[in-house]
């Protein structure tokens, strides 16, 4: 077996004629596995993602620990073979301190994970796969809404800075020799930038202090606005933040009644114009399948039309997520009331949404909308 290597960015990659890829951190966490046409990306929670394409479509699953367990084995059998053909000392270095550690490794490194973050951290927005995720607070401040599972049994708590500070360290130990692989900081759980703006600055300078990288976090769509201010962002733009994700999940008022999202649309407006300004670039998400049947197209064009209002570049994203229905929660009952999207129905829904997006945006502003706007899947958005 011919094998080739390349060390970029923290990241090992190797690969063979035959087609095999993978990618490791310099701790052996695999990242990326592809073979025989099918791709793995590994969770921190040590979970599989299964992603191929079948007739063309996209097909993605998350694999039982059994399937999960043998991809990891398979994983670290391919580095074995690769350490014997490898010429680079470097890279035989790196093999060798992997190879030592074993497959075990991996379910060992998701125990720690689990002991580090004091459980499974939910989701991270699809352009943040794989970045050093810090906890300044756990759970969700607002978590009323009917249709989210995410923080459903979790205490909403804020890390004061001893705690923060001891939490930073551990993760940096956890990590390891891994962290050259990590791009950015993902700050969680689902809305730090709330905090008071004297707590905010003290992790933000320490995330800088320690690690140097830019920050991304989600904000709390329904609060945000109310407590900070342009000079707000505008200081935590210069202490490293580079995108906030705002879950908008629609422009229409009677749908968000419908969420339990007492979001007041031209305050959300405001607040991501004042980001912008500010140098931060946003995530705007939306739901396909919000409203259901009976605010389909209300849905459809008034969050298109919100959006084709918003001073968007190439650095911003507009997500459509599919909305996911979980019978446990009140918008179970509501969707039975408005008319439940079949799945195809919600695809559907999702490429009008975005087709309408960029027609509404062309027509107001004279000119293409440079955000993509882009698929996220909370089956894919595992950290």
């Amino acid at each position: 077996m011919l094998t080739f290597s390349l060390i970029k960015d923290g990241v090992l990659r190797l690969t063979d004629y035959e087609g095999t890829v993978l990618s490791l951190d310099f701790e052996g966490r695999v990242l990326v596995y592809a073979k025989g046409g099918t791709t793995y990306r590994r969770t921190m929670q040590n979970r599989y993602l299964e992603i191929r394409y079948v007739d063309g479509k996209r097909n993605v699953k998350v694999l039982g620990s059994g399937t999960g367990r043998e991809i990891g084995e398979s994983a670290f059998e391919y580095v074995s073979a690769c350490r014997e053909n490898v010429q680079d000392d470097s890279v035989k270095k790196i093999l060798e301190h992997i190879v030592n550690k074993g497959p075990r490794f991996l379910e060992e490194d998701a125990k720690r994970f689990v002991k580090v973050y004091g459980g499974e951290i939910p989701i991270v927005p699809p352009d943040q796969y794989f970045p050093v995720y810090l906890q300044a607070t756990v759970g969700c401040y607002w978590n009323q809404c009917t249709f989210c599972n995410l923080y459903r049994g979790k205490k909403y708590s804020v890390r004061n800075p001893d705690e923060f500070r001891e939490h930073l360290s551990d993760v940096k130990e956890f990590f390891g020799r891994g962290l050259s692989a990590r791009r950015g900081v993902f700050l969680g759980d689902a809305n730090s930038i709330i905090l008071n703006q004297d707590l905010l600055r003290n992790d933000l300078l320490l995330i800088q202090e320690e690690l140097r990288l830019p920050v991304y976090s989600f904000v709390d769509s329904i609060t945000t606005q109310k407590v900070k201010t342009a000079e707000d962002l505008l200081e935590i733009s210069r202490l490293g933040v580079r995108r906030i994700y705002l879950g908008l999940e629609t422009g229409s008022g009677e749908v968000l009644k419908l969420l339990t999202k007492p979001i007041d649309l031209s305050s959300a407006g405001n607040l991501i114009i004042d980001a912008k300004r500010a140098g931060i670039s946003v995530g705007i998400i939306t739901l396909a399948g919000a409203g259901g049947k009976k605010y389909y197209r209300e849905h459809v064009e008034k969050t298109a039309e919100f959006i084709s209002h918003l001073p968007l570049d190439r650095n911003d994203i507009v997500y459509i997520s599919p909305l996911y229905i979980y019978q446990a929660l009140p918008y179970a009952e509501i969707s039975h009331q408005v008319g439940e999207l079949s799945r195809y129905e919600e695809e559907e829904q999702a490429v009008i949404l975005k087709s309408l997006i960029n027609e509404k945006y062309r027509l107001l502003n004279g000119s293409e909308l440079r955000a993509p706007v882009a698929p996220y899947d909370l089956v894919e958005s595992i950290y």
